[in-house]
Parts: structure tokens; sequence; C-alpha cells
């Protein structure tokens, strides 16, 4: 055995030139397919995990949806409900309910010196919402207040209005008793936000109680995130909250409601993820054509150069399983040692834009993704699987070409060379 792979060894820096070349190709291949696979691992929790953590919940109560036109929880109508403090207590105590968290959507206007803007804005729980609150970066100021009269805005609302931190600004809305109200908000910090942020930073923020009293009523929300433990039951919870939806919200002062799950309403970033995914299969699809038919070219090459010595090792008694063996050893020791290199630099990268992401710099399409960076997220069998496929690419052509050239009668091979 010692003596094959030092034949192997030799073989590989006798052909350094060809070799060279084509552990660039598998060290590129690999390194693609194990950082890109982060970030679609990245792309996947964007639109499913913190779609759920900072959107909807597991399940949300709302107005009814409409699911030929309501695809994006972000950009539907939803209506006024009131919620009274017996039901919110139920909903609770239900064996598998976390946490429940209430939010507004409303549409105003900001009456600025210069000029009025429609704009919506959204309301939630400071207090009770850390992983809302993380996902926004204050670029100046600080974050709202519970309770307080206090909003902060997207900082490109910002530069194009000239709006400053410390500025009142009086914000006009429709009540729920269809009246309009005006309230007086101080402008406490400018942000960005870090996940779904092409969708978070087309609202101001403030706490529930001020939207409250912009809209005349001290129990109104327009939906109600259910965020549920790891093992819940779904399917015994789903009947539990309609229950009490029926119970105690199912009258004349509140639209027809539904206790949805997250994924209804939400096909817009289902269809967005799978798009993605296709696209990244295919583009590995290409890279693993394209490395086969060079690992397939470099063998024949390799194979024609070598003849005379494929000849001499059948005159020494090797059978050809052997000659194959020495030859897809050869290969699949440069695939390995270059993927191993290609996905040791692709966690290098992964390690290095972890937290800070790749910008998408361009306005259309970070509308369309709904974010402004990519960020990876860790996928270990996306570091493993193209080591593997790179291993197995290499040995499937490398077996076909050689078996073909060790099984030639001595007297041809040498008479071919």
């Amino acid at each position: 055995m010692n003596a094959i792979w030092s034949l192997v060894f030799k073989s590989l820096l006798r052909n350094g030139g060809r070799n060279l070349l084509q552990a660039g190709l598998i060290f590129f291949a690999a390194f693609v397919m194990a950082y890109f696979a982060q970030f679609l691992a990245g792309v996947t929790r964007n639109f499913t995990d913190n779609l759920v953590e900072l959107a909807t919940g597991e399940i949300y109560v709302s107005s009814t949806i409409n699911k030929e036109i309501d695809q994006n929880v972000f950009d539907r109508e939803y209506k006024y409900l009131r919620v009274p403090a017996p039901f919110l207590n139920e909903v609770s105590k239900l064996e598998g309910v976390e946490t429940i968290h209430p939010r507004i959507d409303l549409p105003v206007r900001l009456n600025l010196p210069d000029d009025t803007v429609t704009f919506k804005m959204a309301a939630f729980n400071p207090e009770n919402e850390p992983r809302l609150v993380n996902n926004f970066s204050i670029t100046e100021g600080r974050m709202v207040e519970n309770d307080a009269f206090e909003i902060i805005v997207p900082q490109d609302l910002a530069r194009r209005h000239n709006i400053n931190v410390g500025d009142s600004i009086p914000l006009l809305a429709g009540t729920v008793n269809r009246r309009v109200n005006l309230v007086q908000y101080t402008v406490v910090g400018k942000f960005l936000t870090n996940s779904l942020s092409a969708w978070f930073n087309n609202y101001v923020y403030t706490s529930l109680q001020p939207a409250r009293v912009l809209l005349d009523d001290e129990n109104v929300m327009t939906r109600l995130n259910i965020h549920l433990v790891e093992d819940a039951e779904r399917e015994v919870l789903m009947p539990q909250v309609n229950a009490l939806v029926a119970q105690y919200l199912d009258n004349d002062s509140n639209p027809e409601l539904d206790a949805t799950w997250w994924e209804d309403g939400a096909e817009f970033f289902s269809s967005l993820v799978f798009g993605i995914e296709a696209g990244f299969f295919i583009i590995v699809g290409i890279i693993m054509t394209i490395l086969g038919c060079s690992m397939g070219f470099a063998t024949v090459m390799t194979v024609i150069e070598r003849t005379k010595e494929i000849a001499t090792y059948g005159a020494l008694g090797a059978p050809p399983k052997m000659i194959r063996k020495i030859f897809m050893m050869e290969n699949v020791l440069l695939s390995d040692l270059s993927s191993l290199a290609g996905i040791g630099i692709a966690v290098i990268a992964y390690l290095l834009t972890v937290d800070v992401g790749i910008p998408i710099n361009n306005p259309q399409f970070e509308a369309f993704i709904g974010a402004s960076h990519f960020y990876p997220a860790l996928d270990i069998g996306g570091f493993i699987l193209p080591f593997i496929i790179c291993k197995l690419v290499t040995a499937q052509v490398s077996f076909f070409i050689v078996t073909s050239a060790a099984k030639k009668p001595i007297t041809e091979a040498i008479a071919d060379r």
C-alpha cells in the first residue's frame, strides 16, 4: 500500500501544472457550494423563522384574510378589533402557548413643516418583544419607551423629509369610530432594520398605548401574534384558539375574525424562498457539470500521456483493478485536498460575514426580496455536502475513463503510444 501511495504522490507532482488547474476548479466549486449554502440557510431563516419571530407568531388572530389577494402579511389590510383582557388571559393559559404579542398597524399622516406625508405606523410593546427590538439598528437617538408618545422613523424617511431626532410631529389618523384624531409625537430615533428590512423599514414605530390614544380605543389592535413552544401540538391548539375567538370576540364590535397559521397569507415569502432555492440548485448543477467535464478531460489527457506507463504496469503483472485504483486515488486525493481547502476558506468567509452580512446596494432587488443585506446562517450540511459531491463526481468520472484504459491489452497500449 505504501508503494501505491508513493506512486500516487509522484504522479500528482509530475503533472503539477494540469493538477494545479484542476485543483483550482475543485477549490472554487467547493467554496461556492459551501459558502452560498450558508446564505441559502440565511435566506430561508429570514423568510421563515424571522418572519414568525418578528411579524406573525406561529398563529395570529386578525380580520379574515382573503387568500386570493392577501399573500403578504405586511401589505394586507387589517381591520381594527377590540380584544378584552379575559381573552388574552385565556389564550396565554393554553398549553403550548409561549407568549402573545398585540400589534397595531395603521395608516397615518405626518404633518411636517414643509409637507404632509402618508405613511404606515406600527405599534408594539418594546418591553415584551426583545426580539423585535433587537431587529432595529438605531442609527441616531434611541428606541421608543413603553407608553410614551414617541416614534422612531426609518433613516431613509428622515433623510428625504429632513426629520431630526427631537422634532415634535403631529400624526393624523382615522379612529376606530371613524373620526379623525391628531396626536403629537416626539421623534426619538432613526433606524434601519436587520431582518426583513425592506418591509419593516416601511413603518414608523411607537408603543401600543400612544397608538391606542390616536385610535381612541383602549383595547384596539389589528393582530394578535401567538408564539408557541417548540413541541406544541398545533392540531390541538388551533381549535382551542378558534373556540376562544368565538367566545370572546364574535360580537358586533369586531369584524369577522380568524385564527390563522403564519403560512397562510405569507405565500409571497414561501414562493420567494422556493425560487431562491431552485436558483441555487441550478447553479450547483451547472458547477457539477463543468467540474465533471473538466475532470473527464483532464483524466483522458492523463491516460493518453501515460499509456506506456499503464502498459508497463500490465507487463509487470498488475491487474486492471490495481491500475484503475492508482489513477482513481490520484484524482480523489486531489479532489479531497482541494475541496477541503475550499470549504476551509468558506468557513472563514462565513465567520467574517455572519454578523455584518453582504449589502445588496440595489433598491429594486432589495425591495423585491425584503432585505438590505444577505446574512448567512450556519448550515453544517452545507459544509459537508460539497466535499462529498466533489468526491463523488471525481470518483465516478475517473472510474469510467480509467476502467476502459486499464483493460487495454499490453500490445495495443504500446501500439497506441
